[in-house]
């Protein structure tokens, strides 16, 4: 019945340690215990826990059964003491009682494996939580690297007029004959080939190229020479020579810039955010024209002429743009005057108003 016993356990820890070897894949536990060693299958790196968890389970599973196997030995052994002692009564005890020692050692060893996995475990969860703790920081990391992005290209609107060397706005009592309709007078800017460079993850440079249409509105305009020089008391006559009525003038420029700016972003509420950038600009005057709307008998007439060696060829001046998620602002000031020659008036135009992302 012993021998029995012994057998069957043997051969169940043997099959068990055979099947282990042969689903062994690439990666594999291994627990130490005094002089033996515990190999535990792991078929995924990322699922040691679960394995170890797996292989404690079992090495509680095979305590259980070794103890049943040490109980059911020391049942034939109360058995063979309630038998008259003899010399083959003894061996056969003698036999079960080294049994019984095997059977503990083995429990021993299995025991000391179940505290080595637990240190296991112990020391993966530390390792996750150190692993999770880096993975929040470099994803700190990464939102406050977050590439710089500032605010240059967009669709421009407002309306546009001049301030005079004083920086005071024109109007009718200063150069009368220039202060256009303000309710009537707009810019209109196309801003396109954003290039931006990071100084922190919220200040940068931002720069571009600038399209910038002015269309300045009268209801008369001065007359001018040959020379392109103004004559302020001189206004184009309501009725013309042949019989036309001047209805409306429009001073037209079309400006191509380059910004040079810095802008400074902030968060404000919990999605929006506040940015504000400002510089100076450079650019150059393409085309310049005066467009007249008359009518005669009933019949509109509408004639252009050009004036671009009226207005000074090259400008330059200050620009800025302050927003609030989709909310934008901006204004021009040009640091040099709309016209060339020095006997004519000096004024600066001035924009603001919408700007709209693209």
């Amino acid at each position: 019945m012993k021998k029995l016993v012994s057998i069957t356990v043997l051969i169940f820890l043997s099959l068990s340690l055979v099947n282990a070897y042969k689903t062994k894949e690439n990666d594999t536990i291994k627990i130490y215990s005094g002089d033996k060693t515990i190999i535990i299958v792991s078929k995924n790196k990322d699922s040691e826990k679960e394995d170890l968890e797996y292989g404690k389970k079992s090495f509680e599973e095979k305590i259980q059964q070794l103890n049943k196997s040490i109980d059911s030995l020391n049942s034939l052994i109360d058995s063979l003491n309630n038998l008259e002692s003899d010399t083959s009564a003894e061996k056969q005890k003698e036999k079960l009682q080294k049994e019984i020692s095997e059977y503990q050692k083995m429990i021993d060893a299995l025991e000391k494996g179940i505290k080595d996995i637990e240190i296991e475990i112990t020391e993966l969860d530390k390792a996750t939580e150190e692993s999770e703790k880096i993975t929040e920081k470099q994803k700190i990391v990464v939102k406050k690297h977050k590439k710089f992005k500032g605010h240059w290209e967009g669709l421009e609107f407002g309306p546009n007029t001049f301030l005079t060397p004083n920086n005071v706005l024109i109007d009718n009592s200063t150069f009368s004959p220039l202060t256009p309709m303000i309710n009537k007078s707009f810019e209109f800017s196309l801003n396109f080939l954003e290039n931006n460079v990071q100084i922190f993850h919220f200040l940068g440079l931002v720069s571009g190229l600038r399209l910038q249409w002015n269309n300045y509105k009268y209801e008369t305009f001065p007359t001018y020479n040959s020379s392109y020089l103004l004559n302020l008391d001189s206004l184009m006559p309501i009725n013309q020579n042949d019989g036309s009525t001047l209805k409306q003038v429009s001073l037209k420029t079309l400006n191509i810039s380059i910004p040079i700016l810095i802008e400074l972003q902030m968060p404000f509420g919990n999605k929006n955010k506040f940015y504000v950038n400002f510089g100076g600009y450079a650019g150059l005057n393409i085309n310049s024209k005066l467009k007249y709307n008359l009518e005669l008998n009933g019949n509109k007439i509408k004639y252009k002429e050009d004036i671009s060696k009226m207005i000074l060829p090259y400008n330059y001046g200050l620009t800025a743009r302050l927003g609030i998620s989709e909310i934008q602002f901006f204004a021009n000031y040009s640091l040099t005057p709309l016209f060339k020659d020095q006997a004519n008036p000096k004024i600066y135009p001035i924009s603001f108003g919408l700007h709209l992302d693209f």
